[in-house]
């Protein structure tokens, strides 16, 4: 919760020095939607291990992100 509240907070910082700051459920949907992609190209050795495992990692981060808000 308090992970959320911070990241909020940055987000609204950054907005008002005019960065643009992405939407974060927005990202989430997009790793969403690149996950059967990711799959089919590491299972035929087109993504190294290591860049697959740093994909889930991520998408793990951004699940657990979006449970808790």
């Amino acid at each position: 919760m308090a992970i959320n509240y911070c990241c909020a907070y940055d987000r609204m910082k950054r907005r008002q020095r005019g960065e643009r700051v992405p939407d974060p459920e927005q990202q989430y949907k997009v790793l969403k939607a690149m996950e059967p992609t990711i799959e089919k190209r590491y299972a035929e050795g087109k993504i190294r291990q290591e860049k697959y495992e740093s994909y889930k990692k991520s998408l793990q981060r951004w699940e657990e992100m979006m449970q808790d808000g």
